[in-house]
């Protein structure tokens, strides 16, 4: 049996304000995560890239577990393509993990808490020795990047927001 773990989508910001940047009263824009800015995070687009993740799968060997993304960056480099496409000013922040989606549910907040303490202790993928990355498979795998993600998303919820 051949597995698809995906990562982080990048249409998370889209459910919770908190998980997406946000206005400064100086109207530059601040993106705030409980890890450093520079480990890798395996991003993905589902909608566009799920159905290629799944082709290539039926194409490669039984057992292949594949880690489905498109870019692979941290958020420092996440908000560096950010504020370049979108032309505005902003800055990636690491914060304490107790203090990340405190204005979320106890409990959705514990979960993602829990999600980064164990990402920033094992990886994103637990260091699983069998865990095969898109360039790795012997077939194409057409992917979103995060920056053609930015470059065709309607950002107008986030850059017309009043400043917090």
């Amino acid at each position: 049996m051949s597995t698809l773990q995906m990562g982080e989508y990048v249409t998370n910001w889209k459910q919770f304000a908190g998980l997406g940047p946000r206005k400064l009263p100086d109207g530059s824009y601040l993106l705030v995560k409980p890890c450093p800015g520079d480990v890798p995070i395996p991003m993905v687009y589902t909608a566009n890239d799920t159905g290629s993740f799944v082709k290539a799968l039926v194409q490669s060997p039984p057992g292949t577990n594949l880690l489905g993304y498109g870019s692979l960056i941290g958020w420092s480099e996440y908000m560096r393509l950010w504020t370049s496409v979108l032309k505005v000013s902003g800055r990636f922040e690491q914060i304490p993990i107790e203090t990340y989606m405190d204005k979320a549910p106890v409990n959705l907040a514990k979960e993602i808490q829990e999600a980064y303490a164990y990402q920033a202790e094992f990886g994103w993928d637990g260091g699983d020795p069998s865990i095969v990355h898109p360039k790795d498979l012997l077939v194409d795998v057409p992917t979103t990047s995060v920056e053609e993600y930015i470059r065709g998303e309607d950002w107008s919820s986030v850059l017309e927001a009043q400043s917090t």
